[in-house]
């Protein structure tokens, strides 16, 4: 399962907080990691610049990249909501789902005649998608949308 990062935030001691799409957080001690890149380590300010990636999976500082898998397996657990919001668990749900699909966000765009910045905001939790835009997003990865309501 691929994890995908949503925010992050350094703290002191070099301590990379991460916020996941499935609404959980996790510590990630970057000094080790640091000690080959002198010039982050040494200007903690431009740690203050991470960029995610588009697709969640990657955090970077110009050549410092970490990857999500690395993050999620090697950080310890800060935090892990009561109750997930709905859009953590659709994005959580989307994003498996194309994986399952081996389909990239692009290629699923492409297939769906939805933009791919859509897509995106989708599987980082940020989207309110209309049901006919999560029809048209599991008919294009060749599946089917099941909603189910339970009770408590």
């Amino acid at each position: 399962m691929i994890r995908q990062i949503q925010a992050v935030t350094v703290k002191e001691d070099y301590l990379l907080e991460a916020l996941f799409a499935s609404g959980e957080t996790k510590a990630y001690d970057m000094k080790p990691v640091l000690e080959n890149f002198p010039e982050l380590k040494e200007n903690a300010a431009l740690l203050e610049n991470a960029k995610i990636s588009k697709d969640g999976r990657t955090v970077s500082w110009g050549e410092l990249k970490l990857d999500s898998k690395t993050i999620w397996s090697d950080g310890v657990m800060l935090e892990v909501p009561k109750k997930p919001t709905l859009n953590h668990l659709l994005a959580y749900q989307l994003l498996a789902a194309r994986d399952k699909a081996r389909m990239t966000q692009s290629e699923l765009a492409q297939k769906t005649g939805i933009y791919q910045a859509d897509i995106s905001k989708l599987e980082r939790g940020i989207g309110n998608p209309s049901i006919g835009t999560l029809n048209r997003l599991v008919e294009g990865m060749d599946m089917v949308l099941k909603i189910e309501i339970v009770q408590k």
